[in-house]
């Protein structure tokens, strides 16, 4: 039976850009380009002062400097955490299980979580949820798992269906 299948949730640490960092994104997107130019073209601190003035940064420790003071001080990146939600069927080879492996890669609505998840965990966080491949491992003697997984973010790329377009 398709509903007997092991619920598990996973916690990762996933490195990203600080220029995606929640804290730097409520910048817009011209003046976060503007450090990175100017961090990338190493420009003196008059040059500086200039950019700043023209591409409006605000006033000096306001975000733009806060930022390229990260960048020049080598923190280009940023920890964050992802989750993994799966579920897992174990099986024996004869018996017909036909789990689906249709739209991998794509955004979806998180599969319902059982009573014992929904026991465990209080809420999961906003966000969005994209389908992986479905993977089948033998566990010998005749028995399989199959396993669906599905990855946690804020957001996902619209490439993906998910709703982040990097204009916002």
């Amino acid at each position: 039976n398709s509903d007997q299948s092991v619920q598990e949730l996973s916690a990762l640490d996933v490195t990203r850009s600080i220029y995606v960092a929640p804290y730097f994104r409520t910048m817009s997107l011209a003046l976060i380009a503007s450090v990175r130019k100017a961090y990338e073209n190493q420009l003196t601190t008059a040059e500086i002062d200039v950019v700043a003035s023209a591409d409006s940064w605000g006033a000096a420790g306001g975000l733009a400097y806060k930022l390229l003071g990260h960048l020049r001080l080598g923190m280009d990146s940023y920890n964050s955490t992802a989750y993994e939600f799966s579920k897992t069927w174990r099986t024996v080879s004869t018996k017909e299980l036909r789990i689906a492996s249709s739209s991998i890669n794509t955004v979806t609505t998180l599969p319902t979580l059982s009573g014992v998840m929904l026991k465990l965990v209080d809420s999961l966080p906003t966000g969005e949820w994209l389908k992986r491949p479905t993977t089948v491992t033998s566990a010998g003697g005749g028995w399989f798992n199959v396993r669906v997984s599905y990855l946690w973010a804020p957001k996902w790329s619209v490439i993906y269906g998910g709703t982040e377009t990097g204009l916002d």
